[in-house]
């Protein structure tokens, strides 16, 4: 029987950058002055870039989508959900991956997002590994583990860029990386 090996991947098995440009719009009339920002809850959408490993048979790259809520737990610490999805090509041998997640974020960031603010963030989900042309469909969780930024866009507040560097580890099939 084989054990599962631990390595960090990306979004389902991969090293992976995301670069996710986010709109960080207030969703709730808490008032600024009361917690120093109007970051208190927001929506966010976003693509990223993913680099699977080489145990799957792909050419290991990948582009995706994401989406998720944001809630401030203290002053500089927020929850995240997400909603992501993406497709890990395989160069034509038919056999693409097609996955589709949820996920949790806890977010610690160096300062009060009112300019650029870096931060640090790890989470937890689960992914469904969809294998075209095979049986091997599973749904795994997975663990992530990053750091990032976020920066106003035009001096707008509730428009944010955001960029990520992210490691995900994700046990499908076991033994697989």
């Amino acid at each position: 029987m084989s054990t599962p090996r631990f390595s960090l991947t990306k979004k389902a098995v991969a090293f992976g950058i995301a670069f996710a440009v986010a709109a960080g719009v207030s969703a709730t009339a808490v008032a600024a002055d009361e917690t120093g920002s109007t970051y208190d809850n927001y929506v966010y959408f976003g693509g990223f870039y993913l680099e699977a490993d080489k145990d799957r048979g792909t050419d290991g790259k990948s582009a995706g989508y994401q989406a998720g809520v944001g809630h401030r737990l203290s002053d500089n610490l927020w929850v995240e959900g997400q909603f992501f999805g993406d497709t890990i090509e395989t160069g034509g041998s038919g056999t693409d991956f097609y996955q589709t997640g949820l996920g949790l974020d806890v977010q610690y960031a160096f300062g009060q997002r009112s300019e650029f603010t870096p931060y640090i963030v790890a989470g937890i989900g689960g992914v469904y590994n969809d294998v075209q042309g095979s049986d091997n469909d599973e749904v795994t969780p997975y663990l992530n583990l990053g750091v990032g930024f976020t920066k106003s866009i035009l001096g707008i507040e509730a428009l944010r860029l955001r960029g990520e560097l992210r490691a995900v580890y994700d046990d499908y099939q076991v033994g697989e990386n």
